[in-house]
């Protein structure tokens, strides 16, 4: 049996579940042109891999797919390679050989690039701090149709909330507002480092607006 297509799986899912990419988006929270560039195949337009499986997650999640299944799919058909011995460029046989001043210069400058890194190495490649104040719980109900989450992380790190950079002041503290759809509005909130790991959270706002029978009563 022919194995099918990404696109074919994803379009067979969502029809049995009588689902378009619209609910998709509300139900993930992914950025609607990363939907629509799956669906399409156009992989280059996609992020990098570590943020491309965890939208691959989000959607195997909404579709019922099994663990992975679709993620496996985009890599075979993106090609993803990782970089291995065989990726080295061939060396350049007109270079002109050896100064050893120069050289010595050379490891002069290693040593102390060395030195700093040592005692820098936190700073650069350290696991970011990330602070929510809000919401503080990892799930809450809203009335308002409009939620701000507020934040703080080290001053010279970034902060990002689904994949969209929110500017921090100079101390961390950062504040984004949202307009809520109905239902479960997910955000994803993330900190990195330059040269470093990044730190993430899961926060989620469920919509329930208050109609005019609620308030009589």
């Amino acid at each position: 049996m022919e194995q099918k297509t990404l696109r074919e799986l994803i379009t067979e899912k969502l029809d049995a579940r009588s689902l378009n990419l619209e609910k998709v988006f509300f139900l993930t929270n992914i950025p609607r042109h990363y939907l629509e560039n799956i669906l399409a195949g156009e992989w280059h337009k996609l992020p990098a891999a570590p943020y491309a499986r965890g939208y691959f997650k989000k959607i195997e999640a909404a579709l019922e797919c099994q663990t992975d299944e679709l993620w496996d799919l985009y890599k075979e058909e993106a090609e993803i390679k990782s970089s291995g011995s065989s990726d080295k460029l061939p060396g350049n046989r007109f270079a002109l050989k050896g100064n050893p001043q120069k050289w010595l210069w050379a490891g002069v400058v290693a040593l102390f690039a060395v030195i700093y890194l040592g005692f820098n190495a936190y700073e650069l490649i350290g696991i970011p701090s990330l602070e929510i104040h809000n919401p503080l719980s990892a799930t809450v109900i809203s009335i308002l149709p409009q939620y701000e989450l507020r934040g703080k992380i080290e001053s010279k790190d970034k902060v990002f909330i689904n994949d969209e950079e929110v500017i921090a002041d100079k101390e961390g503290s950062f504040s984004a507002s949202y307009d809520l759809h109905s239902g479960l509005n997910t955000f994803e909130v993330a900190a990195r480092r330059f040269l470093g790991r990044e730190a993430t959270m899961i926060k989620q706002v469920i919509y329930q607006p208050v109609v005019a029978e609620d308030v009589q009563k």
